[in-house]
């Protein structure tokens, strides 16, 4: 079972990757499980030595992997198709950085 501040490391850590430094600083100083990080975290919105993964995993990687098991429990694969879009909107968004 996750903890809540499991869950808001792991938001943090997409946000981070995802280079959203002001949601960043908002999310430590507006969180109540990361009181601890909002003392340590830079300017930018970083917090050194912050492990942003759970498992050696990050919040993305725990989506897919939940959704292709939830997929494979319910007897139907993600199309092809969609994990085409998948890839392609994940492409885009990589260039707008």
């Amino acid at each position: 079972m996750l903890l809540p501040s499991d869950v808001a490391r792991l938001v943090l850590g997409y946000l981070q990757e995802e280079g959203l430094s002001a949601t960043s600083r908002a999310f430590i100083h507006e969180s109540p499980n990361l009181k601890e990080y909002a003392e340590h975290s830079s300017g930018d919105g970083t917090v050194p030595a912050c492990v942003f993964s759970l498992f050696g995993k990050n919040l993305t990687t725990l989506l897919n992997e939940y959704v292709a098991v939830r997929a494979k429990e319910s007897g139907h694969e993600v199309p092809l198709v969609m994990t085409s879009l998948w890839k392609k909107l994940d492409f885009t968004l990589n260039q707008i950085k």
